[in-house]
């Protein structure tokens, strides 16, 4: 279950950035959600990487393919038509990301029992929401500002209002 966040600067950062382009700030959002993101990723990598070396769970060890933790990453879609930015963290490689899930839900095992769960991705973003939301707005103000310059020298004015 979701918990709700108090974020400082948000409401801020938001009403800034609407007074720009639509398409600016779509470019503003993925490239300040991607950059947020890192830290949940490498969280997990971390975590992976622990599970795969414990000598408790010989079968998340690397038979063939690629390892546990080289399979987590992050995606950014934009959907122009709804508006809407969208990046996750998680296991993305199809053939390993399966198993990521197992080990993170916990399964079945061939005889019948069930194996522990392992959680990784729901304590990497525990641990890293605050630092995530300061980089979503600090790498956005710093991206908007880039992108304002680039809109003045398209349109020939020679200073966007930024403060």
């Amino acid at each position: 279950m979701s918990k709700a966040t108090k974020v400082t600067g948000m409401r801020e950062f938001t009403a800034f950035l609407r007074r720009f382009p639509v398409t600016m700030q779509r470019k503003v959002l993925r490239t300040a959600l991607s950059k947020a993101a890192n830290p949940v990723v490498k969280q997990t990598r971390r975590e992976a990487r622990r599970v795969a070396r414990n000598p408790l769970t010989p079968g998340y060890k690397r038979t063939s393919g690629k390892h546990l933790y080289s399979a987590v990453g992050r995606r950014a879609k934009t959907y122009a038509k709804a508006g809407v930015v969208f990046v996750a963290a998680g296991f993305m490689n199809k053939k390993v990301g399966n198993r990521g899930l197992w080990v993170e839900e916990g399964h079945k095992t061939k005889t019948g029992g069930m194996t522990r769960k392992r959680p990784m991705l729901k304590p990497a973003w525990e641990q890293n929401k605050r630092r995530c939301l300061s980089i979503i707005i600090k790498e956005g103000k710093k991206k908007t500002e880039i992108e304002a310059v680039k809109l003045a020298k398209k349109t020939g004015l020679k200073k966007l209002g930024l403060k």
